[in-house]
């Protein structure tokens, strides 16, 4: 005892001799109590070094449930995809409910469209979609009742200590983070209550058995909110029947289909959602904001055209389909006479490559119009040797020209 507490106060080390001398039934609840608010090293030590001995503790080294659900994925071939598509946690539910997931039908689009084919333990088969689905697992497993046991004999034993905590919550446990390291245990108004020490990812930690059980079940409650759909959720699927409008001509009817998007996208863009969007996701939102600014272009709305590019480019960041935004915004700017702005917006193109020969013929003619001549005349040489139409820059060719001898400069040799 000595050895332990060397380092502690005079008292709190008189305090803890005096306890030993005491029974069991009056010491364990001073000791878990101490465990609870004295948060100094030597306290602890000596508290559990007395906890052990009197019986009322014991290591979950060898019952911890940390890794469970992994170790059961590695038998299961599909575990990554499905958890993938299902969710880690929404599959442990699943697992010990006994409830057994046939099929997925995923939609990549949107992923809340996905259906869920399962069938429970009466063999009764469903299909719900997966919020649905995953709002039902988490519910079934808030009505499963724990058995918490009213009176333990010590010593305590593994197995008594598992059913105090609770055969679900310790399942549950990992799943949240939480790594179950020991119990303590002392009888209280005819109950039994204790102390369970465990490690988070904020650092080790004791609390009451009760906090503990109640930590879990507001985990276990939140993944219920989080199943509920998301008010900004946009139906990607609207894509293919605008698609159809832009090949058969109709601006109008592919704005009606698509008229939703912007404001719905401006909203998102503010929320974490925004930055969950698959790679997939973000592609099909760059082409129905790409169609639909192109549409109000067609009806000469210009301004909500451009607005449309710009919202499109701020979805598409670090990915390829940004490439046709940054050529359409740049047609759209040198058709307003705003050369200096769309010259960016054509470099950015060309370096794509998106459609490069027809990119690096704009961005001549914005230079041409800024004044940048020597660049403008390279870039139109470079187009004449690799057979661009005359037609479409034989016009800034001699307007080059013009400008070039205007300025006493030397027009590079055609």
């Amino acid at each position: 005892m000595a050895r332990l507490i060397s380092d502690a106060e005079p008292e709190r080390e008189a305090a803890f001799e005096a306890l030993e001398t005491r029974p069991p039934e009056e010491v364990l609840p001073v000791l878990c109590r101490t465990l609870l608010t004295d948060l100094s090293s030597e306290a602890m030590v000596t508290c559990m070094d007395l906890i052990e001995h009197l019986g009322g503790s014991v290591s979950l080294e060898d019952i911890r449930t940390d890794g469970w659900l992994e170790r059961l994925g590695a038998q299961i071939a599909s575990f990554d995809a499905v958890t993938g598509i299902i969710g880690r946690r929404y599959l442990a539910y699943a697992i010990i409910l006994g409830v057994h997931i046939r099929t997925l039908t995923r939609d990549p689009s949107t992923p809340a469209n996905t259906m869920v084919e399962f069938s429970t333990g009466d063999n009764l088969q469903q299909v719900l979609p997966i919020g649905e689905f995953r709002a039902q697992l988490v519910r079934a497993m808030l009505q499963i009742p724990e058995a918490v046991p009213t009176s333990l004999s010590l010593p305590l034993t593994h197995e008594s200590a598992a059913a105090l905590l609770g055969h679900i919550s310790l399942l549950l446990a990992p799943l949240f983070d939480f790594s179950v390291r020991f119990v303590a245990v002392y009888p209280s108004e005819g109950t039994l209550d204790g102390v369970v020490g465990i490690l988070t990812t904020t650092g080790f930690n004791h609390l009451p058995i009760t906090a503990f059980r109640e930590a879990v079940r507001i985990k276990l409650a939140r993944d219920e909110a989080g199943t509920r759909e998301d008010p900004f959720r946009l139906d990607l699927s609207a894509i293919d029947g605008a698609r159809q409008a832009r090949d058969d001509g109709q601006p109008a009817r592919v704005i009606s289909l698509l008229e939703t998007w912007p404001g719905l996208l401006a909203t998102l863009l503010k929320t974490p959602t925004a930055r969950q969007l698959t790679e997939h996701q973000r592609h099909i939102i760059a082409e129905g904001l790409l169609m639909l600014g192109d549409a109000f272009h067609t009806l000469e709305r210009d301004t909500w055209a451009e607005e449309l590019y710009r919202l499109g480019l701020q979805y598409t960041r670090g990915i390829d389909a940004s490439a046709p935004l940054f050529l359409h915004l740049g047609r759209l700017l040198l058709r307003q006479d705003r050369p200096g702005e769309a010259i960016a917006f054509f470099r950015r193109a060309i370096a794509l490559n998106e459609r490069p020969l027809e990119a690096k013929a704009l961005l001549a003619r914005c230079l041409l119009r800024r004044n940048k001549l020597v660049g403008a005349a390279l870039l139109l040489r470079e187009l004449r040797d690799q057979g661009y139409p005359q037609s479409d820059i034989g016009e800034d060719i001699r307007t080059a020209q013009r400008l070039l001898a205007d300025a006493q400069l030397k027009w590079p040799t055609l």
